[in-house]
């Protein structure tokens, strides 16, 4: 007796004793009921049943039966009217390792009920019996086979009925397996983890094995049994490539099959062309002389490693940011002040001419800026003119402060960037005096940030019909001015000029106006691109 541990050493369940013959290379599997045993006197079908307790757990049989190259069993069941199929109904049968119910004794006819006799034609009773039992013999007889079909070995329990009327006994040989898988694959390729393993491969993991048509890669679980699941688990094909017939770059997809792309790897592929990098779609599933199997797309824009970075002041900037010669175009950069547009041909070297062609100015603001501001009352002190309304007031909507240039809290405009800024002032002028005389002055002023002071004026003489009349006069002023960022322009009534009773005229018809607008903006000192002295 040796004890054998099939499925694997330190894994699984514990080893088992079995009997080696050595000179046959049969290993066998006892149970307990090796002996002759009498089969009860009953009437029904399957009335007498016995379990068959084998030396050996389910899992460790069933090892030892993927190793093997063949296994048996020999059955001998003695009989007196004692039949294994009576009118028609089988009344007697084994169940397999499995638990299904089979009525062949001999061989591996598991597709019906059969013996020995009936699979070599010499059963007692003629062509029509399958058994010598089946023919209810007054006198004792026997059937005796040996099963064969590893597939549903060993018999698990034995069945038997209609032996009220005779007598019947049963005798079961051990559970014989001999040979070894390997020896059947072993000039082969593997096709199932079920092979790896008769060939002796016991660490799980991922192995290749032939499928249908291509290698394929499967995952193997040998701590289980063939029959569980998970024991194999297809994962996908192995793109195994043959020796390269190619070397360097490639200008075609047979360049790049001969490199060794598959079937498995079709798809978009960068090639050399006659001047440039192209893409196309290679079909590797396809002969080379195939239509599809080359398909041109288009050029591919490659990009050399930038040589230039931050905010690009030339087309010569651009190119070394990284545009190519499929990137020609319109293009804003930034100019000495301003944002230009320009035209970049990337096809000419950066020294020729033509590389750049100035188109003209963009109109970016940072902060867009405009006020536009009426009053509704007349003005009759000095000072700065407020241009305000209260906010519950309907006449509040004639005032517009977009980019919050006018500080109501001063009365003036202060510039929110560098830039050019133009100014328009118109309004209507009145005086009452004793001569016939009268004249109003009316200044648009600019403070400059660090001191300065410029101003540009508007002035208004007025000439009486009487000494009592009241007569009007418009007046306008308007002025394009290059501010720096905070400094402030504001509209005040001049009192050095001005009559003593020169006066701001205006009511809820709003006759005075005030406009400040950025015309364009430094976008240079707005977002710090360069520093002036």
């Amino acid at each position: 007796m040796y004890w054998i541990d099939p499925d694997g050493q330190d894994v699984g369940d514990d080893p088992i004793e079995v009997q080696c013959d050595m000179t046959s290379g049969i290993t066998s599997i006892l149970h307990d009921s090796e002996e002759y045993v009498e089969v009860d006197n009953c009437f029904d079908p399957g009335c007498y049943s016995r379990v068959i307790h084998y030396s050996a757990s389910d899992r460790q049989i069933t090892k030892l039966i993927e190793l093997s190259n063949e296994c048996h069993q020999y059955f001998k069941y003695d009989c007196i009217e004692a039949p294994f199929e009576f009118n028609g109904q089988q009344v007697s049968w084994w169940d397999d390792r499995h638990g299904n119910p089979q009525h062949f004794w001999s061989g591996k006819h598991t597709s019906g009920h059969t013996c020995d006799c009936g699979i070599n034609g010499n059963c007692i009773g003629g062509s029509t019996k399958k058994c010598h039992c089946d023919s209810r013999l007054s006198y004792s007889e026997s059937d005796h086979g040996i099963i064969t079909d590893k597939s549903v070995l060993p018999i698990k329990r034995l069945h038997f009925g209609h032996t009220s009327t005779g007598s019947g006994g049963h005798t079961l040989g051990r559970f014989q397996c001999s040979g070894q898988m390997a020896n059947q694959i072993v000039n082969k390729i593997p096709t199932s983890c079920a092979d790896l393993r008769a060939l002796g491969h016991a660490s799980s993991g991922f192995y290749f094995i032939q499928g249908a048509q291509k290698i394929e890669t499967v995952y193997c679980e040998f701590t289980k049994l063939l029959t569980e699941a998970g024991f194999q688990t297809w994962v996908g094909y192995a793109d195994l490539k043959p020796e390269p017939t190619h070397s360097g770059m490639p200008t075609s997809c047979a360049d790049l099959r001969g490199i060794g792309h598959t079937s498995f790897s079709s798809g978009m592929y960068s090639i050399m062309g006659r001047k440039f990098v192209e893409v196309v779609f290679c079909d590797f599933t396809k002969s080379q002389d195939d239509k599809g199997f080359q398909t041109w797309m288009g050029y591919a824009d490659l990009k050399p490693e930038p040589r230039y970075f931050g905010v690009p002041k030339s087309c010569a900037d651009l190119k070394d940011i990284g545009h190519t010669t499929f990137s020609s175009g319109l293009y804003p950069i930034f100019g000495d002040k301003f944002v230009e547009m320009v035209y970049c041909d990337f096809d000419k070297p950066s020294i020729m001419i033509g590389l750049q062609r100035n188109i003209g100015i963009v109109d970016v603001k940072s902060k867009p800026t405009f006020f536009y501001g009426q009053r509704n009352t007349p003005f009759t002190t000095y000072g700065s003119i407020p241009f305000d309304v209260p906010s519950n007031s309907v006449s509040n909507q004639n005032v517009l402060n977009i980019g919050n240039a006018w500080k109501t809290s001063s009365d003036r405009f202060e510039a929110p960037v560098k830039g050019r800024y133009f100014f328009s002032v118109s309004g209507i002028a009145t005086c009452r005096t004793g001569a016939l005389t009268c004249k109003f002055s009316i200044f648009l002023e600019r403070s400059s940030v660090g001191g300065g002071i410029g101003h540009a004026m508007g002035e208004v003489d007025m000439e009486r019909r009487d000494k009592t009349s009241k007569d009007s006069e418009t007046f306008s002023i308007q002025a394009t001015l290059d501010l720096k960022k905070g400094e402030t322009v504001w509209l005040h009534i001049d009192p050095k000029y001005s009559s003593p009773v020169a006066t701001l005229y205006d009511d809820p018809r709003h006759y005075t106006h005030f406009i400040g607008i950025l015309l364009q903006e430094d976008i240079g000192d707005s977002f710090g691109l360069y520093r002036h002295a």
